[in-house]
């Protein structure tokens, strides 16, 4: 297939929700349709992305009791690998003309940290202006879904991290967070995600298509 447009300029999508929400499936289903048109694309995702936001991740998620940190210094961890993705894979994908499709940023540390947390948004402000300036997605594909139905999916797939031991209240603090930073931002684009993968992935990759025509 040729590529469908050979200009397209580079750009971030981020994929949010709670856990469970299926983002993780839709990221891979997106990136594939993209390659198969032959856009440049860079599947990526935080914390991680970089050799030093993996090893933090590898902490955040760790169930090890050795581990105890409090929310500041969970959010500090955060913001240190998202320095390092920032710069070394984020900026020099879109100045090079790519399709950066993240697994979650910065609306998931407004959501956990500060709507889960109850970490104050000043604090996160501050640190988040020093750490991107006033880098933002341009696109942000939010996956709604309810709590319960966030632990059963949880449930079913058997891999346990640190935070799905976490209680109801603080999902639903972390839901309610996400739709509240929807209403506040137009580039947030908002799907409910007990639809079907299929009617998902399509309305999904319509929105990237549009922001690439757009871009022509």
């Amino acid at each position: 297939m040729q590529n469908e447009n050979k200009t397209t300029k580079g750009f971030l999508v981020t994929f949010e929700g709670i856990d469970g929400s299926g983002k993780s499936t839709q990221i891979k289903i997106l990136e594939k349709n993209l390659l198969d048109r032959n856009f440049k694309v860079l599947l990526t995702r935080e914390p991680g992305g970089t050799y030093e936001g993996e090893e933090i991740r590898k902490i955040l998620l760790s169930e090890d009791k050795k581990y105890e940190w409090d929310s500041l210094s969970e959010l500090l961890l955060i913001m240190i690998a998202r320095r390092e993705h920032y710069l070394k894979v984020l900026l020099p994908a879109i100045q090079n003309g790519t399709i950066v499709l993240c697994d979650r940023f910065l609306d998931s540390t407004v959501a956990y940290q500060c709507g889960g947390n109850k970490l104050s948004k000043d604090i996160y402000n501050n640190l988040s202006s020093l750490v991107l300036k006033k880098f933002l997605p341009d696109i942000t594909i939010l996956l709604d879904l309810p709590v319960e139905e966030s632990y059963n999916r949880i449930q079913k797939r058997g891999i346990l991290n640190k935070f799905d031991s976490y209680s109801i209240d603080f999902y639903q603090n972390v839901r309610d967070e996400y739709l509240a930073i929807a209403k506040k931002n137009t580039r947030v684009k908002l799907f409910n995600a007990l639809s079907s993968k299929d009617y998902l992935c399509k309305e999904i990759l319509d929105v990237i298509l549009k922001k690439i025509q757009n871009d022509i």
